[in-house]
């Protein structure tokens, strides 16, 4: 019989859902930043999602992946130089719940003039994103994925379609892809596809709606302190 820890718990369909308290002190970690892993999308038309470490190594790639989506915030970043992926660099304003900005110029994204489309339908200096926390199979610890503004009504779509089915993001599997296409300048872009890989059995939604919770505390938390 396997042993389980007050930490994770792991059904029988693949999914490891850890336990964790964002409230509670755990001794052993103390003066550790919480981290998460993170997924991210290629550039320039290419097809493999990067899986990489909490520290930004890289651990694999894939063509596809299946995940239970925990937890689905707005995220807007605004960079006054050239976006570098490479540097690793903090906006120079971001919020993390789409309404209000923290940095220069901060205050209401509404209201931003960052956030206007310029002349011709340019795009807006400030970038909406979408923030996701997903569950992969034999994952013990949520990754965290941001969408960016190209694949944003990807995921909208994908969203109303279960809303349409009397179904949230909480209550399926869904499998992520890469499509890659091309826009009006003719630049090309990979762009993110999701559909649903299967529903969620009764106990796996139990224990998502539970970690769940714990994921969005924890984020919030790691949020302040940034």
């Amino acid at each position: 019989m396997k042993k389980t820890t007050d930490l994770v718990a792991a059904n029988t369909n693949g999914y490891i859902m850890p336990h964790i308290d964002p409230n509670k002190e755990y001794t052993d970690m103390e003066g550790i930043d919480p981290k998460f892993p993170r997924i991210s999308l290629p550039n320039a038309g290419a097809t493999q999602f990067k899986f990489a470490d909490s520290d930004g190594m890289e651990q694999s790639s894939k063509s596809e992946f299946e995940a239970i989506i925990l937890v689905s915030k707005p995220y807007r970043a605004y960079y006054k130089n050239a976006y570098n992926p490479a540097a690793d660099t903090t906006p120079d304003c971001r919020s993390f719940d789409g309404k209000t900005g923290e940095g220069n110029p901060g205050g209401s994204c509404k209201r931003c003039p960052l956030n206007q489309f310029g002349e011709n339908k340019a795009g807006k200096p400030c970038k909406e994103k979408r923030s996701l926390m997903l569950l992969c199979a034999d994952s013990t610890w949520p990754y965290r994925m941001t969408l960016p503004t190209g694949s944003i009504n990807a995921y909208n779509a994908f969203a109303i379609g279960l809303m349409s089915k009397g179904k949230s993001i909480n209550d399926v599997v869904a499998k992520f892809f890469i499509t890659p296409t091309t826009s009006k300048s003719g630049k090309q872009y990979s762009k993110i596809s999701i559909s649903i890989a299967r529903d969620l059995t009764e106990k796996e939604h139990e224990q998502t709606v539970k970690m769940r919770e714990q994921t969005l505390a924890l984020l919030n938390r790691i949020e302040d302190e940034e």
